[in-house]
């Protein structure tokens, strides 16, 4: 499981890698270029002993020169030598800048010690290859410790070869091996870029994972559009995924839900335009739909809905008006709507009260389907309470901000309530995903019975399959249903 999750990951951002790798090439390039043209000059010099009257002291003299021949690999980039040559040169250089140019080279076995210089000029860098040569030269015969009886010194250095001016710029080396390094190097830091924002990336995005957290079946997953209501607009992709969530809540049990909470994790993640858009798709059906708004904390669907927010559920519950009073018809939908009514101090004394439990027993009766928006599961018990006054709760995920610990929190919680828990609703799926879970949503199992429904088999019309939005549907669930083909035909007052 997990490692399918990196791969799709990394097919799924696969731009993401191609780009840090082109990122990479240009740095190589960019590294490259930045070289600029360099010239290169050689020159060598010769050691040997004077004074040898013999093959023996030749032979002494030799191993004798080799054996220095590392000093005076040092001391030709040391300031005894740099020192002159820049000053002869008039080289506006430090010693360590100049050594940098200089390169030293000795064989083992031979007395030959060569000197390169590398630098942007061409005349420059024979021009220094003969001053260090010359000048070591000179040191190498100032501070050569051997003498003769007479007091002249035996060790010499002597200029083999005097350095010329390069016509030809050194060829930039392995230019295309550091480039292939830089592409392959940026592709593999793209790559560790993708899975470390996967690992780390703790999200609910599609229903494979939702199945690692919960074993709450998804009903629908709702992609991601412009209009998050369908006021206006039934038809489409979101009105598709709408239907197979209405198809898949009448079908639970085989006798189908009549009251229903809607809630998410936490604030933000589409509750109240989940509930309201299954309200809509539901009165497509003929029946008699009532949506209560009972998130007294944070209430938007009457102002979702353009409808006046008082009087409302407060008024009611506080004995201060009529349900009949706080009913107000969506028109053009056949959908009642009962607003909260404002922010009331004492908003989970109100939804666990006598009066609130009443109201809900009422309307179930009268009505044909209740829909109940409340407040986040993490935010208050509110939706735990109303659950066990309904059929169950339905719990909306936001595939872009719901957290897996949030979810597993938020079930846990229902659970201890002994609220059921009827499915879930993945809010702003992603396309492509829905695309790519065809099959396994094919293998899926039908919704789980939950406790307080009994297991009858479903009947051919309500098998779920899969519709073009990607959700789990029933058949004959797309389109403006009637009563005389819903599943719920004969529920009501």
């Amino acid at each position: 499981m997990e490692r399918s999750r990196y791969l799709a990951a990394l097919y799924r951002r696969w731009f993401v890698v191609v780009l840090v790798g082109l990122l990479g090439l240009g740095f190589a390039a960019a590294l490259t270029s930045s070289q600029g043209t360099k010239y290169r000059a050689s020159t060598s010099l010769f050691f040997s002993v004077a004074g040898a009257s013999s093959v023996s002291d030749l032979t002494q003299g030799a191993t004798y020169t080799q054996n220095l021949m590392p000093s005076f690999s040092a001391l030709a980039t040391t300031a005894s030598v740099l020192d002159p040559v820049t000053a002869q040169l008039g080289l506006h250089l430090t010693d360590s800048q100049l050594a940098n140019k200089i390169r030293v080279k000795t064989t083992t076995g031979a007395a030959i010690l060569q000197i390169f210089v590398t630098d942007s000029s061409a005349q420059q860098s024979a021009a220094i290859a003969n001053a260090v040569a010359a000048q070591l030269a000179k040191s190498v015969g100032t501070l050569s410790p051997a003498v003769t009886q007479g007091g002249a010194k035996q060790l010499n250095a002597t200029v083999v070869g005097q350095a010329t001016v390069p016509r030809e710029p050194l060829a930039t080396s392995g230019k295309k091996k550091r480039y292939a390094e830089g592409f392959l190097g940026g592709l593999i830091v793209g790559a560790l870029l993708v899975l470390g924002r996967e690992m780390l990336d703790t999200r609910v995005r599609n229903d494979e994972e939702l199945r690692e957290v919960t074993a709450v079946p998804m009903l629908a997953r709702v992609t991601a559009g412009r209009r998050p209501l369908l006021l206006g607009d039934t038809e489409g992709r979101t009105g598709e995924a709408f239907r197979a969530l209405r198809a898949n809540l009448f079908a639970i049990g085989g006798r189908g839900v009549k009251s229903v909470v809607v809630a998410g994790s936490a604030p933000g993640e589409g509750a109240t335009t989940t509930a309201i858009n299954l309200a809509l798709v539901a009165a497509e059906t003929g029946l008699r739909v009532l949506l209560i708004e009972a998130d007294m904390r944070r209430p938007t669907a009457a102002r979702y809905l353009n409808l006046r927010e008082t009087p409302g559920l407060i008024a009611v519950l506080a004995n201060r008006g009529s349900l009949a009073g706080a009913v107000q018809s969506l028109p053009g939908y056949g959908v009642d709507v009962v607003p909260a009514g404002g922010t009331p101090a004492n908003p989970g004394e109100l939804i666990g009260s006598t009066e609130m439990a009443e109201l809900i027993a009422t309307v179930t009766r009268d009505y044909d389907f209740v829909i109940i928006d409340a407040a986040a599961v993490l935010m208050s018990t509110d939706a735990a309470v109303l659950a066990r006054y309904t059929d169950g709760a339905l719990v909306v995920v936001d595939t872009r901000s719901t957290k897996r610990r949030q979810l597993a929190d938020a079930t846990a919680s229902l659970h201890r309530a002994g609220a059921t828990l009827l499915g879930v609703v993945l809010n702003k799926a992603d396309l492509s995903a829905a695309v790519r879970s065809v099959h396994s949503l094919r293998r899926a199992r039908p919704p789980a019975v939950q406790p307080g429904h009994p297991k009858v088999p479903l009947n051919s019309r309500s098998t779920p399959v899969v519709n073009r939005a990607g959700a789990s549907g029933a058949a004959g669930s797309s389109g403006s249903g009637s009563p005389a083909s819903d599943p719920r035909r004969g529920l009501g007052s």
